[in-house]
């Protein structure tokens, strides 16, 4: 039995980590024509080390892990899809908590409060 089908937890952020690292290599590589073979390596075997997923993202990790595709243009595409991938799949920074406001109620209901000088609420 194959297990690679299996439906599995991916961890979004590990996926994005190991895409902006061939991205980043990438881009250094397409602006100064040079790009640290060690950094590329390093960046090919994060991203082969990641889980078996299907879909784009998956199809685009296995072409660049595999040495890159059958012309430059797949190879390009592959790495533009890692790229959007890179971009979605960051940890999302906790949200501020909200400060504690009182309420008129003791915080059972949000009521609106009448406006100034007369007896009508809000709505």
């Amino acid at each position: 039995m194959d297990t690679r089908d299996d439906p599995a937890v991916i961890d979004l952020v590990r996926v994005g980590d190991a895409c902006r690292r061939v991205v980043d290599w990438y881009d250094e590589f397409r602006s100064m024509g040079t790009g640290s073979l060690g950094d590329l390596d390093l960046a090919l075997r994060m991203l082969g080390a990641l889980p078996h997923m299907g879909g784009r993202v998956g199809r685009a990790i296995a072409l660049i892990t595999q040495g890159g595709g059958p012309s430059p243009t797949a190879t390009v595409a592959a790495i533009e899809q890692l790229r959007v991938a890179a971009s979605t799949c960051q940890p999302q920074a906790t949200p501020p908590r909200p400060l504690a406001t009182s309420t008129r109620n003791s915080g059972r209901y949000d009521v609106p409060l009448p406006r100034p000088g007369t007896t009508e609420r809000v709505r």
